[in-house]
């Protein structure tokens, strides 16, 4: 399970309603140090956005705007499953 730091959970939540006024609905955004570093129709798009940054989406947050988030949640990985995302 991945336990995002108090720091990232906080930034999205004081940017949440500028990125919720700024982005459309469902477009992936970015956050590092409290800023939007980038955004993209899809999370393949941003990832690619970043890579041209010299940035990895493992060392942020990405998240979709217009999207309640649950305080927390419990994600899975089937390690058998990674070839078919990579």
């Amino acid at each position: 399970m991945t336990n995002y730091p108090a720091s990232k959970n906080g930034d999205y939540e004081s940017l949440k309603g500028e990125i919720d006024k700024r982005y459309p609905s469902g477009r992936f955004v970015a956050i590092q140090s409290g800023e939007c570093i980038a955004d993209a129709e899809s999370h393949r798009e941003l990832v690619r956005k970043l890579a041209a940054l010299g940035q990895s989406p493992k060392d942020m947050l990405v998240v979709q705007a217009g999207v309640e988030y649950p305080e927390s949640a419990v994600i899975l990985f089937d390690p058998s499953e990674r070839s078919r995302h990579a």
